[in-house]
Order: C-alpha cells, then structure tokens, then sequence
C-alpha cells in the first residue's frame, strides 16, 4: 500500500511540472513578440513585424501553425491539469502526443515562415520549453505502463 502512494504521488509531482512547463510555453506564446514574420520590401531591407501566436495576422497570411500550437498548448495544460488527480494512462498518452504535436507544429511554423532568426530570442525559449514539457509528460506515462 505504501509502495502505491508513493507511485502516486509521483504521478502528481511529474503531471504538475509538465503543467507547470506547459503553463510557462503558453505565458511565452501568449507575450506580443513571441513570433516573428518578415515581410519583403521592394525598396530595400525587409520588414520584420512581430505578433503573439494567438495573433490572427498570422492566419491572414496563411501561417496557422502558430495559431494551433497555442491551442494545443493549452489543451495538453488542461489535459495534464486533469490527469494530475486522475492518473488514466489513455489521458496521460493524449497529453503526451498532444504536447509533442504542440512542439512540433510551433517548430514547422518557425521554420516554414521564415520566424526563427537571432532577433527573436523568445522564439527560440518557447520551443525549448515545449520540447522539455513534450518530454516530460511522457515520464508518468512510461511509470503508469510499468505497473
């Protein structure tokens, strides 16, 4: 019974720091200069503009990538929120997979559009922290399967 609580409490600890790092992407995602889009300029050096990736800019120019990173950012948080008190293998697998997929598609959007160069710092801070939270969720998966 001791060896069960311990799990347990495990469990709770690995859910709330991937809740914890998801919660800090999304502060990241939701800052205004989170992203970065260059527009070209006929007369010289281009125009680099900034937004949030909950900014709708980004969709008007067919980039929705970071629209939907955001969106499942904050469905792994609530998901990890969730399996925090309820420990449910197939929550902590789509959790795990939406937060990867998160990474993944904010990583296309910054490399497809041009977004990820030397000026935008936050860019690169947001990915690495995505990629931590992706991979710490998988921990308490990985625990709850060995049982």
């Amino acid at each position: 019974m001791g060896k069960e609580n311990n799990e347990g409490y495990g469990l709770t600890v690995w859910y709330c720091v991937t809740a914890a790092l998801l919660l800090a992407g999304l502060v990241m995602q939701i800052i205004p200069e989170s992203t970065i889009m260059v527009f070209g300029n006929p007369k010289g050096a281009p125009y680099i503009s900034r937004f949030s990736y909950f900014d709708f800019t980004h969709i008007g120019y067919g980039n929705c990538l970071f629209f939907l990173s955001g969106c499942l950012t904050l469905a792994a948080l609530v998901l990890s929120a969730v399996n925090a008190r309820k420990h449910n293998a197939r929550l902590g697998l789509a959790c795990s997979l939406v937060a990867s997929l998160s990474f993944l598609i904010a990583g296309a959007g910054s490399a497809l559009f041009n977004s990820l160069s030397y000026f935008n710092i936050l860019c690169w801070a947001t990915l690495i922290v995505l990629f931590i939270a992706a991979l710490s969720s998988f921990v308490p998966y990985i625990i709850m399967m060995k049982k």
